[in-house]
């Protein structure tokens, strides 16, 4: 007879969740309101990028700094170690994140796994390239009345720029939900066409649904008892490597029967 000594779990993770979905879909908007009612950090990548450059003295500040000096184009494997200092700091493992707008590209996910980057809630916002264009318009339209004498476009109000976004964007789209969706289970597919109430009560709803998961999960651990690991994202590959010695068999069942 083995006998096993029951593992403590590690350290509680706050709540991490990742708005994702074509331009103009209304992300943002989801990501601030996430951040509003569950008191997380509200992150999205160009703030992410300013901030690890702000601090001066990293190696990785430096080598974002060298390739937008020079006018290139961030490489994704930065861009991610970026966004992984910023998640480890002292706010974002305090009170959790949310991610506005990334990943783009099935690469970036994949990157983000291999630095321990797994948000609990993929939220997917659905929208036609022709609605996000026709949002895009009726905001070009609001700036230029804002700005009747501006002779200097903005580049996030310019309908070209728009097109090129969603055309390039949408290739990497389908392949980011698989992804989430074959690996984790955690992703949750919503009409961006709808009105953003009913967006944003059904995020509240499995947002609040995957928190009070993982409480009940981490209390039965606390109580030595069996917890669910549904919706902890964990991977097949995760469950078999963390397995006890006793592998298939159930301490409990062997010792009733």
């Amino acid at each position: 007879v083995t006998y096993v000594k029951p593992r403590r779990a590690g350290a509680r993770r706050p709540y991490q969740a990742c708005v994702v979905g074509l331009p103009k879909a209304g992300k943002s908007t989801v990501a601030r309101h996430i951040a509003a009612e569950f008191g997380v950090v509200h992150l999205d990548m160009p703030a992410v990028i300013e901030s690890v450059i702000e601090k001066g003295d990293t190696e990785l500040g430096a080598s974002i700094n060298t390739h937008l000096a020079t006018g290139q184009s961030l490489p994704d494997d930065l861009t991610v170690k970026a966004l992984r200092m910023v998640t480890e700091s002292t706010a974002c493992l305090k009170q959790g994140w949310v991610l506005d707008g990334f990943p783009v590209t099935l690469k970036q996910a994949s990157l983000m796994a291999d630095n321990g980057i797994v948000p609990a809630n993929v939220f997917s916002l659905g929208v036609t390239p022709e609605e996000g264009m026709a949002r895009g318009t009726l905001d070009s339209a609001e700036m230029d009345a804002l700005n009747p004498t501006s002779e200097i476009p903005d580049p996030d109000f310019d309908l070209s720029t728009l097109w090129k976004r969603i055309q390039a964007e949408g290739k990497g789209r389908d392949a980011v939900d698989r992804h989430y969706a074959g690996q984790y289970e955690n992703v949750h597919f919503l009409d961006g066409a709808k009105s953003k109430w009913f967006v944003e009560d059904e995020v509240s709803k499995h947002a609040k649904l995957n928190i009070q998961a993982r409480r009940m999960y981490w209390q039965a651990v606390h109580e030595m008892r069996c917890g669910a690991i549904w919706p902890m994202c964990v991977t097949p590959a995760t469950f078999f490597e963390k397995r006890s010695k006793l592998g298939d068999f159930c301490p409990v069942s062997l010792t009733l029967h």
